[in-house]
């Protein structure tokens, strides 16, 4: 059994992954075993592997098909044969050549199911280590044990190490999210082993630059994002974990994000999971946080909370509205008789859900996300006034 296993899921990482690979090779703890999942990658991330195979044999290439990043870091974990288990990714790396002697010596040293330092990020330009505002937590100043409940951060979880054991005996696994399929999963470990060991050095740099660009995702990719939302709401909730749960409407908030609602807003499944992701919010538990943010509608959703039941009865309308249309060209001769009656109004109320989403984003790019959901808002409570 070895000490540590490094997990490093790649898919067409070739421009990074031999720096990658000679960071986690350098490390000074040699009793380590390396587990690279290749994810379908079609450059030449196989070639360079099998490569560094052949010169080191802590190296283990596992081939799948491009089933993403969380099938990939799961088959790893049920294979490892370690004590401790980390992540990598292919174009990151360790800031030090001790950095997983460090984190293993301090760990086993304190009993410490999980043990973990600080964060580093990089670019072309520099490296920067000082956070601000809800992610100062990814640096820690001083050697101490810390509650999760006391921390309730959900980012970052490369700079620590997992007590193998405990993740597979209580089956903590990454849910099959193509987006943000990590917070959920170190929220989950975190909870296990209610507490950890934090050590004041840099344990992890992150490479900036290179993430895609959420207007370009798929729809799969974005509602999937929803999702690890929507878990990570429904734990914090569920834990009375406040911080945690105002922390995870930030991520909602950020612009890019923010931006890649407006665009995905007119798909059936974003609607409903944002329906979904709307009744999870916990408004009393935010205000323990920040008890006047909240009196307003200023965040992702907000607009829908108080009238959330109007909402789900426009979308039961939609659907049935959707249903009908495969008739309508039965009956179209009946036009004129119906255009006064109460049917046909009915059914121009339920279109105006998507005409005013519709041009919601034409205002939205005239006056921005905020005032645009608000206009939305309006219209829709006063069909019911």
């Amino acid at each position: 059994m070895s000490k540590v296993s490094v997990i490093i899921p790649i898919y067409n990482g070739e421009r990074y992954l031999k720096d990658c690979l000679d960071s986690v090779l350098s490390q000074t703890l040699r009793d380590i075993e390396v587990l690279c999942i290749n994810d379908g990658s079609t450059d030449n991330s196989l070639t360079i592997l099998d490569k560094y195979k052949e010169i080191d044999n802590r190296i283990k290439i596992i081939n799948q098909d491009n089933m993403g990043v969380a099938v990939a870091r799961n088959k790893a974990m049920a294979m490892a044969n370690s004590e401790f288990i980390c992540f990598m990714d292919a174009d990151d790396l360790y800031p030090s050549n001790d950095t997983l002697e460090i984190l293993y010596k301090h760990a086993i040293k304190q009993g410490a199911k999980i043990c973990g330092g600080s964060m580093r990020q990089f670019d072309e330009r520099g490296s920067w280590e000082n956070f601000e505002g809800v992610y100062k937590k990814y640096s820690f100043n001083e050697f101490k044990w810390i509650d999760f409940k006391d921390y309730q951060f959900n980012y970052g979880y490369q700079r620590f190490i997992f007590n193998r054991k405990m993740l597979i005996d209580n089956e903590i696994f990454f849910p099959l999210y193509k987006r943000y399929q990590d917070p959920p999963f170190f929220t989950e470990a975190m909870l296990q082993a209610k507490r950890f060991y934090a050590i004041p050095v840099v344990t992890y740099c992150y490479r900036l630059g290179h993430q895609s660009n959420p207007l370009d995702w798929s729809i799969d990719k974005f509602t999937d994002m929803i999702r690890g939302w929507l878990e990570n709401l429904e734990i914090s909730s569920r834990e009375g974990l406040a911080e945690l749960h105002y922390l995870v409407l930030n991520q909602v908030e950020d612009n890019y994000t923010a931006e890649a609602l407006v665009k995905n807003l007119e798909d059936d499944e974003v609607q409903s999971l944002l329906i979904k992701l709307n009744a999870s919010i916990d408004i009393d538990l935010l205000r323990e946080v920040a008890p006047t943010e909240y009196e307003s509608e200023n965040y992702i959703l907000r607009v829908f909370h108080d009238n959330i039941a109007v909402v789900k009865s426009l979308q039961n309308q939609l659907i049935e509205y959707n249903a009908l249309q495969d008739k309508l060209h039965d009956i179209e001769f009946r036009y004129n008789e119906m255009e006064n009656s109460v049917s046909f109004r009915c059914g121009r109320m339920i279109t105006y859900i998507p005409r005013l989403i519709r041009n919601g984003i034409r205002c939205y790019r005239d006056n921005g996300f905020a005032k645009s959901m608000n206009i939305i808002y309006t219209r829709i409570e006063r069909i019911f006034k």
